[in-house]
């Protein structure tokens, strides 16, 4: 698995992205990480 320190930055950035686009990308981003 990926480092805390290294997803941090992009976790936030896919998060606000998964919230915007919808609850429906949320679970393809939660399998990605």
């Amino acid at each position: 698995e990926v480092p805390l320190p290294k997803v941090r930055p992009v976790a936030e950035d896919e998060m606000f992205r998964v919230i915007r686009s919808g609850k429906r990308k949320t679970k393809q981003w939660k399998r990605m990480v």
